[in-house]
């Protein structure tokens, strides 16, 4: 089989089609991408990527343009209402989860009284200008994923991993209401 781009063996693989070899992806922290860069002497991802040996997917995103997002107590909330404390690990500083908003939600019309984000909220125009610049052949000749659509993850976000686990055997009604609300975002 000739060789692949890291595009085309992604896209392959995805597709479940033969692949040259097996798609490989890498999620690192800054301070790691930043060791990285500083160990290649590059800063353009596509290039680092290629110096590893890493296919890898370029992830982009529209911008947020909804209303405005509120900062209280230390706590970063988001447009779904999880919110978010920043946690010094001496090698760097993470947001770490401590809201979720639906932790307390105990049925159906709890569900339909929460706030839940609109897709209006994002502006989606230069996304296309993003994809093309991170496919356009070359060292950037990559797979393109648009933003992170994974309602069970949502679902462990809003309600908390533990009450995410138990809520479709103690809740089942509850629990499709919630993954069909939070589907309903992702295709809007």
């Amino acid at each position: 089989m000739p060789a692949m781009t890291p595009r085309e063996r992604i896209l392959a693989a995805i597709r479940r089609q033969p692949v040259d070899r097996l798609p490989t992806d890498i999620w690192a922290t800054p301070e790691i991408w930043q060791r990285l860069q500083d160990h290649f002497r590059t800063a353009d991802q596509a290039e680092l990527l290629d110096r590893l040996g890493v296919d890898g997917i370029i992830g982009i995103s529209p911008s947020y343009i909804g209303p405005e997002l509120k900062t209280a107590g230390g706590i970063r909330y988001d447009e779904w209402g999880m919110g978010y404390r920043p946690h010094d690990y001496g090698s760097g500083v993470y947001d770490e989860q401590v809201i979720y908003p639906l932790a307390g939600a105990e049925t159906i019309a709890d569900l339909e009284k929460y706030p839940w984000p609109c897709a209006d909220w994002y502006d989606y125009a230069a996304l296309a200008n993003s994809a093309g610049a991170s496919s356009a052949g070359g060292v950037n000749d990559r797979a393109v994923a648009v933003g992170y659509t994974a309602p069970f993850y949502y679902h462990n976000k809003l309600r908390g991993l533990e009450q995410s686990l138990l809520d479709p055997l103690e809740k089942p009604a509850f629990t499709r209401y919630l993954v069909g609300r939070i589907s309903d975002f992702f295709t809007e």
